[in-house]
């Protein structure tokens, strides 16, 4: 019979959160386990019950597959199917097509537990042909989830991917500004389209993503102590509406310090807001918005920088790419890495320190430089005082 319990825990910000575990019967006649199934992350013990009795209601309607028949294209589509409803709207569209377009087509027939590193790394040679690193990269990461899952879920022993040498990804540098062209921007936006203006301004002074601007909200600015506390990000699916969800990831919930000059220029846009929504202004309204009080689409963001950027014979920087000029500017003024990381709210400081790496040579260089010039100088320096003590 397949049960199921609910149990709580708490996070490593000292929340009580709770999840449920089902364990799935028969067991597998191939090891002998009874398949598992866990999902945390609910707020409430009820909520945490009411999703584990949906998905035993789900279970009951389900022919028990084992390993032994177990497709990747069935287990794909069932482990996707569970796990959408927890992905953004971009993560989600982008492991459908993943899936469908590259990793189905080609292992999709191949039950997962006959799935070796062999045939694996022959997909990556076969993509690598027509396809970009990056891509391949993506492609390596989606399927190494998918089977982690399996692995989870007690369907496969282990992950084929312990012996999976995962495709050469390099990020190319990204183009970055200068400070003089920064402050050409920003006053090129400030007179001709300022409601972008305000959001490049906070990109290059604080290293925000173009959703999470998008998203901030006056009650989320402590102008006293010059902080701000990210707390969610605007989303726009392809052909949907615009909506507020939590950051993209645990690091990105995140505080902000700020320097005077942007508490300054935050107070003066705050106060031109108020005088003219007046009594329609409340703490919960964006910081960045149009005339009409609509919030802005993300994208249109990324519109302004390029129609500026033409404008101005500046490099072909997007509004991304303001956010690499902070960052870049912040490493080569000697701040650490991981200070650099968290104020980016990446998940890991290895993601920073992949992106940067030619920001971080160039800075190893530089110190190597100046450790040969003083040793020089101080070799020269002895050379003089042994001369002298010859004599």
């Amino acid at each position: 019979m397949t049960t199921g319990r609910v149990f709580s825990y708490t996070t490593k910000s000292n929340e009580k959160k709770y999840g449920y575990t089902i364990t799935i019967t028969p067991a597998d006649p191939q090891t002998g386990r009874y398949p598992q199934v866990t999902r945390k992350g609910f707020k409430s013990e009820r909520a945490a019950k009411s999703a584990m009795m949906e998905h035993l209601r789900s279970l009951e309607d389900t022919p028990v597959v084992h390993a032994k028949s177990f497709t990747l294209h069935e287990w794909a589509s069932r482990w996707f199917a569970d796990k959408s409803s927890s992905l953004r709207p971009w993560t989600r569209r982008t492991y459908h097509h993943v899936l469908q377009a590259y990793i189905l087509p080609e292992l999709g027939k191949m039950p997962i537990s006959k799935i070796e590193a062999r045939h694996i790394q022959a997909l990556y040679r076969k993509l690598s042909n027509r396809l970009k690193p990056v891509t391949v990269h993506r492609i390596h990461r989606v399927l190494k989830t998918c089977l982690l899952a399996a692995v989870k879920a007690g369907y496969l022993d282990k992950s084929p991917f312990l012996n999976v040498e995962p495709p050469e990804h390099k990020t190319p540098p990204k183009p970055v500004l200068s400070v003089n062209d920064a402050f050409r921007l920003l006053a090129w936006l400030r007179e001709h389209r300022p409601t972008s203006y305000m959001a490049a301004f906070l990109a290059i002074h604080t290293g925000m993503r173009m959703g999470e601007i998008a998203g901030l909200q006056w009650r989320d600015i402590d102008l006293d102590t010059g902080v701000i506390q990210l707390e969610r990000t605007r989303y726009r699916p392809k052909g949907g509406q615009d909506f507020l969800g939590p950051p993209k990831t645990f690091g990105s919930r995140r505080r902000i310090v700020v320097t005077r000059e942007v508490v300054d220029e935050l107070r003066r846009w705050k106060q031109s807001q108020q005088e003219i929504e007046r009594e329609s202004w409340t703490p919960e309204s964006f910081v960045v918005r149009l005339p009409n009080s609509a919030p802005p689409s993300p994208a249109s963001f990324n519109n302004a920088i390029q129609n500026a950027r033409k404008e101005l014979g500046l490099p072909p920087v997007s509004f991304h790419g303001l956010r690499h000029t902070h960052a870049t500017w912040l490493l080569e003024s000697g701040v650490d890495l991981k200070i650099v990381s968290e104020r980016l709210g990446h998940s890991s400081i290895t993601i920073t320190a992949d992106i940067y790496a030619h920001v971080t040579d160039a800075l190893q260089r530089e110190a190597i430089e100046k450790l040969q010039r003083m040793m020089r100088s101080r070799r020269t320096n002895n050379s003089g005082s042994d001369d002298e003590e010859d004599l």
